[in-house]
């Protein structure tokens, strides 16, 4: 049970940090690796988990924010483990 295989993972990708950085031919060689690493299991938003002033949030076992109170999401790579797990259909 893990997000690869649950119906709340997004499709979209929200890796931008690390999109930018894998061509960025200012970064080092490392950096540059490091990103294309990141970028084969790409964080995505998890819609399960409401933004912390979303009154769904109240009856949420989880929800996220961030500090400043704009905007917030759980982003988790592939592997990551979740009790809120559904199985896609």
């Amino acid at each position: 049970m893990n997000c690869a295989t649950c119906r709340h993972w997004g499709d979209e990708v929200a890796d931008d940090i690390a999109d930018g950085i894998a061509d960025d031919e200012d970064a080092s060689a490392e950096q540059r690796e490091a990103a294309r690493r990141a970028l084969a299991d790409p964080l995505r938003k998890c819609s399960r988990v409401p933004f912390y002033y979303d009154p769904s949030a109240l009856a949420s076992t989880a929800s996220v924010r961030d500090g400043s109170g704009y905007h917030g999401v759980l982003l988790t790579r592939s592997g990551f483990g979740c009790v809120l797990h559904e199985v896609k259909r």
